[in-house]
């Protein structure tokens, strides 16, 4: 099964926004995203942030932190 997730540009860039001061700490842990009833999540630092997302995707992916 095929695994893929479409987001707009201008909705992507601002739901890193909050994100965003926490990002250039070089300690700030891993990030999850995942997708919750047609939104793309993205959660770091005890923060969670969303846009609406289409796509075929289940479950979650841990990257670092500062990737985001």
């Amino acid at each position: 099964m095929d695994k893929s997730v479409l987001i707009k540009r201008e909705d992507f860039l601002a739901m890193l926004k909050p994100l965003k001061r926490f990002a250039k700490r070089k300690q700030v842990g891993d990030a999850v995203l995942s997708m919750e009833d047609g939104d793309l999540v993205i959660s770091l630092v005890g923060i969670s942030t969303g846009a609406p997302a289409t796509g075929n995707w289940s479950g979650e992916v841990r990257v670092p932190g500062r990737l985001i």
